[in-house]
């Protein structure tokens, strides 16, 4: 917590940061896999956990239906643009896809 959020903030979720969660980006002409550097901080937890715990005590159902951060990244990439990319196989390819 820094002072901005300790004087503005009236809730802050515990969210990982980019680097502690794996994740995906895509330019023009690559997708590269993102994966975890770092452990979440402290009471930091994966912004999916985040999401279904909010949903769950929402009682919002059908919000959130992958089982983990792999599997929502695995339906992003599934298109035909993409060729039906997976983790696996951008893992597979030094974390990019051509």
């Amino acid at each position: 917590m820094n002072e901005t959020t300790r004087r503005c903030a009236d809730v802050v979720l515990p969210g990982a940061a980019w680097l502690e969660d794996i994740g995906c980006k895509a330019t023009h002409t690559h997708v590269y896999l993102m994966d975890r550097i770092l452990q979440p901080a402290g009471e930091a937890w994966p912004t999916q956990d985040v999401l279904k715990g909010l949903a769950d005590r929402l009682a919002v159902t059908d919000f959130y239906r992958w089982a983990s951060q792999e599997e929502l990244i695995d339906a992003v990439l599934d298109h035909p643009a993409t060729g039906g990319a997976t983790i696996a196989s951008l893992r597979a390819n030094g974390g990019r896809m051509l």
